[in-house]
C-alpha cells in the first residue's frame, strides 16, 4: 500500500504545481473558475457531496482492511515475534529418550540452518494453573492454564534480538518473570508471591522479579495455546516437567514466510497454522471486504456520472466561450482548475467522513471478531482500529485523481468538438447508427449475451454443478469465480447495449394512447440520445442495489443453518459439562474431586490417547456407560440393546466401538462392517461390534465427536510412545438442568486450583455460537444497508443535476405547448424505467456473487434460499424511491418559465 500511495503521490504534486504554475500565468481563468462555483453554488455543493460520498466509501473501505490486517499482524508479534517453527520433542517418532539431548539440538541446528532457519533456541515447555492467596489462605484470583516457559536468557535475546535486553541475565529457582496481563488479572507487581499448580500433585510458589509487556518470547503461548505467558528458571521447570536434562521444544527464527521442511525433523509450523486458523475461523471477513469492494466501485461511478453530467451540463456555454474568441486550451485549463478545486475540497472531506465511518465499523466489528477466534481457535486477538496514514492518504488520493482525470476526460472532450456541435441542442448523429440493419445488430447482441447469461446462471445454480464444483476443492473455487465474471461481463454487456430496445419496446406498447406515447417517446429520447450518461446511471443503480441483495441472500441462507434447537446433553453423549487434564485421572481422584458438589447426580471419567497418526482412542468404564447415550446406528446382531453391546466392550478389551465420521474421514472405510478387524497404533487387533453417529453438534467436544471406544483395560497393557499424548475427559451431569451455569462456576473454581482446566458448559457454547453468527449476518446486512444508503444520497444528486442540465430542453418543450403535468409525468416514467432496468441487473448479480462465495467459504453444502419478499421489497423500496427523487426537480422543471428556461446563460 505504501508504494501505491507514494506513486500516486509522485502523479499529483507535479500536477498541483503545475497547474500553480498555469494559475500564476493564467489568473483570469481562476477567476472565471471561481465565479462559476460561486454563482450556481447549489449545485457546486451537491458536486462536491457527491464526489465526497465517493471518496468516503473507498476511503473508508481501505481503512477498514488495514484495519484487520493490523490487528492481525499486532497480534502475530506479539505472541511469536521472530518464532516461526516449534519443535516438540513429543511428536518425535526417533526420538529416545523423550526429549532434547545436546546431541539432538547439535543436529537440529545443522539441519535448521541448512534449512534457512537464522536462529535456534531451546525451550522448556508445559502449562500450569497460576493463582494467589488472600490472607485467609484461599483462593483469590486465579489465571487458568498459563504457558511456563524456561531458556537461557542470553541465548534468548540473541534469538529475539533487541527486545529482550530489559530481562535479568538469570533467575534463581525461586523467582520469574510474569507478563503485564498476568500481572492485571492477579493483581500483583514486582516482589509479589504467586501460586503454580502443576497436575494433582506438583505446586511450587514463585517470587515476581519482572513484570514484561507480552513481545515474541514473553508473549508465546505454545502448542497448545495457553491463556498467559511466564517465564521461569529452568531448575524450576524441569521440576515441573520432570525432565532432569535436556529440553522439551526447539524453536526456529525465518524471516521468510514461506513452509521450510526439515527432513529428519517434524517441526509444528505454529505461526503458518496460527495464520490458516484465524483465516478459516474468519471466512466470513470476504463478505465484508465484498461489500468495501462494492462501495469502491459505487464510489468510482458515482464520481463520473457526476462529472459526465457536468460536461453535458456545461457544452452550451463552453461554446459560446469558444464561440466568443477563448482558445481550446484555456478552456481546458480552466475546466482543469475547477476539477482541481472540486478535488481538493472533496477529497478532504471525504477522507474524513471515510475515518469516521471506518471507526464506527471497527468498532461495531471488533467483539464479533474477537469472539469468533474465541469460540472458534482460542484464540485472544483483540481488533482495534489501526489508523494507517497510508491508506487514509491513499483513499483521499484515489479520490482526488479520479475527480482530476474525470475533468480531464471532460476538458480532452470539449476541445476536441467544434463550436457548431457544442451549441447543438441535440448530439448529431451519423445516419448509418439508425439503420434498421444496426437494429438487427443490436438485437442479435442483446439476445446472445442475455442468452448466454441465463444458460450460465442455470448452470451456476444445479445441483450437479455444485457437487462437480465440490469435488474440485480449490481450484473449483477459481472456476466460480470465472463463471460468475463472465456472467456478469455477459449481464452488463447485454443489459447496457440492450436497453434502447427495451425502452423502443415499451413505448410502443403505448401506441395506442396518443398522448402517453407521444410522452413515452419524447422521455426516452433524452436516455437513447445520451447513451454514455444512461449506461452509467444503469451501472449506479446495479451497484447500489447488489450489496443489499447480496447480504440478504447471504443471510436468509446462512441464518436457518443456526436456528436450530440442540440438546446440550445429545452434544456431550448425556452429560451437560466437560473438562479435561493431563494424564490419566484414577477413579478415586475423580471421587475426591466430586464429593464436594451436592448438585452432581452422576460423574464419568474417559482415558484420551491422542495418536498422530491414528487419532483418538478412548477408554470408557462402567461410570460411562450408565449415564452416557449416544446414537448407535450399528451393533453386533448378539446384543439385544445398545448397553449390552457397551458393557460388553468394557469387560472384552478386545472388543470396539467406531465413530461413522472418524471412519470415513480418518481410517478411509465409508462402509465400516460389524466384525471388521481393526488394528490400533499399539498394534492390537480388535473386533468392531458397534458403529456409533455423532450429533452435528459433538465436534469440538473430544469424548465424543469422533475416535474410537475400548475398555479402560486396553489402556494398563499398552506401552505408550512418545509420539502420543495421554489426557482424561471428566464428564459431569447436573441433577437439575437449569442449574449447569451455577454448577458449572462451582466445578471450575474447585478444578483449576488441582489443574484443570477449562470447565466447558455445551449449551452456553451453542447459544453463543449461535448468536455469534446471527449478528455476524445481521451486520453485514446493515453494513450492506449504509454503502447502499450513501449511494443513494449520491444518487439523489445525481437525479438533480440530471433535469437541472436539461432545463433548457424543458422550456422549449414548454414553450411548444406541452403541460406541465405531462412533463414531469415524462421525466418521471424516463427515470423510473431506467432505475428499474439498473435496480433489477443489480438484484440479480447481488443474488449470483451471494452464490458464489457461500460455495467457497463454506464448508458444507449450503441450500440457497431465496428471500424473495425481502428482494421484492427491497426492489420495490428502490424504485419508489427513484421515483420520489425524480419527481422533485422534475416537478421544479415543470414550472419554470419558457422564456427563463431557455436562456443561454443564467
Amino acid at each position: 500500500m505504501i508504494w501505491i500511495t507514494s506513486v500516486l503521490c509522485g502523479i499529483i504534486l507535479p500536477l498541483l504545481l503545475f497547474g500553480m504554475y498555469r494559475l500564476k500565468r493564467n489568473p483570469h481563468l481562476l477567476q472565471i473558475s471561481y465565479r462559476r462555483i460561486k454563482k450556481d453554488w447549489i449545485t457546486s455543493i451537491l458536486t462536491v457531496i457527491g464526489s465526497m460520498i465517493g471518496t468516503a466509501l473507498i476511503t473508508a473501505a481501505l481503512l477498514l482492511y488495514t484495519s484487520v490486517e493490523g490487528s492481525i499482524e499486532a497480534f502475530m508479534n506479539k505472541h511469536f515475534g521472530p518464532i516461526t517453527v516449534d519443535i516438540v520433542a513429543s511428536e518425535q517418532n526417533k526420538l529416545n529418550p523423550p526429549y532434547f539431548t545436546e546431541k539432538d539440538i547439535s543436529k537440529i541446528k545443522q539441519d535448521a540452518h541448512q534449512a534457512g532457519y537464522e536462529s535456534v533456541l531451546p525451550i522448556l515447555s508445559t502449562y500450569a494453573n497460576l493463582y494467589t492467596i488472600d490472607k485467609k489462605g484461599e483462593v483469590e484470583s486465579v489465571v487458568p492454564q498459563a504457558h511456563i516457559i524456561s531458556f537461557d536468557i542470553n541465548e534468548a535475546k540473541s534469538f529475539q534480538k533487541g527486545e529482550l535486553e530489559h530481562l535479568p541475565n538469570e533467575l534463581q529457582s525461586d523467582e520469574v518473570i510474569i507478563s503485564d496481563t498476568i500481572a492485571k488479572r492477579l493483581h500483583i507487581g514486582k516482589s509479589d508471591w504467586i501460586q503454580v499448580k502443576f497436575k494433582l500433585d506438583k505446586e511450587k510458589t514463585l517470587k515476581v522479579v519482572a513484570v514484561t509487556a507480552e513481545q515474541g518470547l514473553t508473549g508465546y503461548r505454545g502448542v497448545d495455546r495457553g491463556t498467559e505467558t511466564m517465564v521461569v528458571s529452568n531448575q524450576t521447570a524441569r521440576e515441573l516437567t520432570g525432565i532432569s536434562t535436556g529440553f522439551s521444544n526447539i524453536l526456529l527464527a525465518s524471516s521468510f514466510p514461506q513452509l521450510q521442511t526439515m527432513e529428519n525433523w517434524t517441526p509444528e509450523f505454529i505461526r503458518y497454522k496460527t495464520l490458516q486458523e484465524i483465516n478459516v475461523t474468519l471466512k466470513f471477513i470476504p463478505l465484508f471486504y465484498m461489500v468495501s469492494l462494492i462501495a469502491i466501485l459505487l464510489g468510482i461511478i458515482l464520481i463520473l456520472c457526476i462529472f459526465k453530467l457536468i460536461a453535458d451540463d456545461r457544452k452550451k456555454e463552453l461554446g459560446l466561450m469558444r464561440a466568443m474568441g477563448m482558445k481550446r486550451n484555456e478552456i481546458a485549463l480552466m475546466l482543469r482548475l475547477e476539477g482541481m478545486i472540486y478535488g481538493l475540497i472533496s477529497s478532504l472531506l471525504g477522507g474524513v467522513m471515510g475515518f469516521i465511518i471506518a471507526i464506527i465499523t471497527v468498532r461495531n466489528l471488533q467483539y464479533i471478531l474477537q469472539s469468533f477466534l474465541q469460540y472458534e481457535s482460542q484464540i485472544d486477538l483483540y481488533f482495534t482500529f489501526q489508523f494507517t496514514p497510508e491508506a487514509l492518504i491513499l483513499g483521499i488520493v484515489i479520490g482526488f485523481v479520479f475527480i482530476h482525470t474525470c475533468m480531464w476526460w471532460i476538458s480532452r472532450k470539449v476541445v476536441q468538438k467544434s463550436i457548431i456541435e457544442l451549441l447543438a441542442d441535440l448530439p448529431v448523429y451519423i445516419s448509418k447508427n439508425h439503420t434498421r440493419g444496426s437494429n438487427h445488430s443490436k438485437a442479435g447482441w442483446t439476445i446472445f449475451t442475455l442468452g448466454s447469461w441465463i444458460i450460465l446462471y442455470i448452470i451456476m445454480l444445479h445441483p450437479r454443478y455444485q457437487a462437480w464444483l465440490r469435488t474440485m476443492e480449490d481450484l473449483g473455487g477459481y472456476v466460480d469465480v470465472v463463471l460468475f465474471f463472465t456472467m456478469v461481463l455477459l449481464l452488463a454487456v447485454g443489459v447496457t447495449k440492450g436497453y434502447p430496445l427495451l425502452l423502443n419496446g415499451i413505448q410502443r406498447l403505448f401506441s395506442f394512447l396518443p398522448k402517453v406515447f407521444a410522452t413515452f417517446k419524447i422521455s426516452f429520447a433524452h436516455a437513447i440520445q445520451n447513451k454514455r450518461r444512461t449506461q452509467l446511471m444503469i451501472l449506479l443503480f446495479s451497484m447500489i442495489m447488489l450489496s443489499t441483495s447480496f447480504a440478504s441472500v447471504i443471510h436468509s441462507s446462512i441464518s436457518p443453518l443456526f436456528k436450530q434447537i440442540y440438546d446440550s446433553r445429545e452434544a456431550v453423549g448425556g452429560f451437560d459439562l466437560t473438562a479435561q487434564t493431563k494424564g490419566l485421572l484414577t477413579d478415586s481422584e475423580q471421587k475426591s474431586l466430586m464429593t464436594k458438589h451436592q448438585q452432581v447426580e452422576a460423574s464419568a471419567t474417559v482415558w484420551q490417547l491422542f495418536d498422530s497418526s491414528f487419532g483418538v482412542i478412548n477408554g470408557i468404564d462402567n461410570e460411562f456407560v450408565a449415564v452416557a447415550y449416544l446414537n448407535v446406528i450399528k451393533k453386533d446382531s448378539h446384543f439385544k440393546t445398545n448397553r449390552d453391546m457397551w458393557l460388553a466392550t468394557i469387560r472384552n478389551p478386545r472388543l470396539i466401538v467406531v465413530e461413522r465420521r472418524f471412519a470415513v474421514l480418518q481410517l478411509g472405510k465409508a462402509d465400516i462392517a460389524i466384525g471388521d478387524t481393526l488394528q490400533l497404533p499399539t498394534g492390537e487387533k480388535k473386533t468392531v461390534v458397534g458403529v456409533v453417529a455423532a450429533e452435528n453438534e459433538s465436534y469440538g467436544y473430544t469424548m465424543v465427536n469422533d475416535g474410537v471406544w475400548v475398555s479402560k483395560k486396553a489402556f494398563k497393557n499398552w506401552n505408550h510412545k512418545e509420539n502420543r499424548a495421554l489426557e482424561t475427559a471428566i464428564l459431569i451431569r447436573g441433577k437439575q438442568e437449569n442449574e449447569v451455569a451455577q454448577l458449572a462456576s462451582k466445578i471450575e473454581k474447585a478444578f483449576i486450583p488441582e489443574g484443570i482446566y477449562p470447565v466447558h458448559n455445551p449449551k452456553v457454547q451453542l447459544a453463543k455460537g449461535e448468536y455469534l453468527y446471527q449478528v455476524t449476518l445481521q451486520l453485514l446486512e446493515i453494513f450492506s444497508k449504509l454503502a447502499t444508503g450513501i449511494g443513494a444520497v449520491g444518487l439523489m444528486v445525481i437525479l438533480y443535476r440530471i433535469v437541472h442540465e436539461r432545463r433548457q430542453q424543458l422550456g422549449m418543450l414548454r414553450a411548444m405547448g406541452m403541460a406541465p403535468q405531462w412533463l414531469c409525468t415524462g421525466i418521471v416514467i424516463e427515470g423510473t424505467v431506467i432505475a428499474t432496468i439498473g435496480i433489477s441487473m443489480g438484484v440479480i448479480m447481488g443474488s449470483g456473487l451471494a452464490v458464489m462465495l457461500m460455495n467457497m467459504l463454506m464448508d458444507r453444502a449450503v441450500e440457497v434460499q431465496w428471500p424473495l419478499l425481502n428482494l421484492f421489497m427491497l426492489w420495490s423500496g428502490a424504485v419508489l424511491f427513484t421515483m420520489l427523487c425524480t419527481f422533485w426537480p422534475a416537478y421544479q422543471a415543470s414550472r419554470y418559465a419558457p422564456s427563463e428556461a431557455t436562456r443561454y446563460i443564467r
